[in-house]
């Protein structure tokens, strides 16, 4: 029987200690060389009143389908004075069941609070997320004369960007997405669903929404090319289904991230696969995203890439 060596065991302990500490297990290496890490997507939390109403049901290619109304309050601008009506930002909503996207909210020339399901599943889900409201003015009409609100609040969009910056603010301006909420749809009392009446509910930020931080100590600082380094940051949904359009390999974000480590993520345009939209190859095939999903792998010469959407414009899910 082998005998127990206590000072070959401490030596065992005392390298793994310093692997522990010297090395970047995400990235594989050294922290001497860079500094690579992640963090969850801050979001403030937001109460809202959530109503959800039975209407009944409508007869959608022959089939009964059952319809509900959901409608919420928000406070969103109310802090920085804006109007309800004309405010940069609004909350956008999409719900899904298991198998469908069966309401959504994503914006229309009028702001509104309230969306349309139609579902005979007994559970969907409500996502809601702050994005801009891009018919939002920056002035009002008084006494028959405009007039600037807020001007100058931190709140209000940018100049418009073109080109190359364009491309790189959509693909890292921050995601400010919640957690969804999870409705019962079998309770029908008086029409009210599950207690949704005006209920009370705090939107919190979805931890899932992470963003990717890299510094790269070697860098030219300024340097030339700055999305490059010294300092980089993306954001990444950690449990959705990310596209490389370069390589058309297709995995969920927190595989990719143990796969290729930290640094190189920041620098891969990925593009959301959504399970429950369509995706149509140049020549007019069309595939599910769960199709494509479980492929792992499309072949890019196939598809525009345009028809894959990056995180900041997606359904989330």
């Amino acid at each position: 029987m082998m005998e127990f060596n206590y000072n070959n065991f401490r030596h065992i302990i005392h390298i793994l200690v310093c692997v522990c500490l010297y090395s970047n297990p995400l990235t594989g290496q050294s922290a001497s060389k860079n500094l690579s890490w992640t963090q969850v997507l801050w979001v403030d939390p937001m109460e809202i009143g959530l109503s959800v109403v039975y209407e009944g049901e409508i007869n959608v290619d022959g089939e009964n389908i059952s319809s509900y109304s959901i409608s919420w309050n928000d406070t969103l601008g109310a802090a920085a004075n804006f109007p309800s009506y004309n405010r940069p930002y609004e909350l956008k909503a999409v719900v899904r069941d298991k198998d469908s996207i069966v309401g959504k909210y994503t914006g229309l020339s009028t702001q509104m609070s309230h969306c349309m399901i139609l579902t005979n599943s007994k559970f969907v889900e409500l996502f809601f997320w702050v994005d801009l409201n891009i018919f939002f003015s920056n002035n009002q009409k008084r006494n028959g004369q405009e007039h600037p609100i807020n001007e100058g609040d931190s709140m209000l969009p940018r100049p418009p960007l073109i080109g190359y910056d364009l491309y790189w603010m959509n693909l890292n301006r921050e995601r400010k997405e919640f957690l969804p909420i999870k409705i019962n749809l079998l309770k029908k009392d008086l029409n009210i669903v599950d207690g949704f009446a005006e209920k009370k509910i705090l939107l919190e930020g979805n931890p899932d929404i992470i963003t990717l931080n890299y510094i790269n100590k070697g860098a030219l600082n300024p340097d030339p090319m700055p999305h490059l380094g010294p300092t980089y940051k993306g954001v990444l949904a950690k449990n959705r289904y990310l596209l490389n359009i370069s390589s058309g390999r297709i995995r969920k974000g927190n595989k990719w991230i143990v796969r290729r480590g930290i640094r190189n993520c920041c620098e891969i345009d990925f593009r959301v696969i959504d399970p429950h939209q369509n995706y149509q190859t140049k020549s007019g095939i069309i595939y599910s995203g769960k199709e494509l999903i479980r492929s792992g792998r499309i072949d890019m010469e196939k598809f525009d890439e345009r028809v894959f959407q990056v995180l900041l414009n997606s359904l989330p899910y």
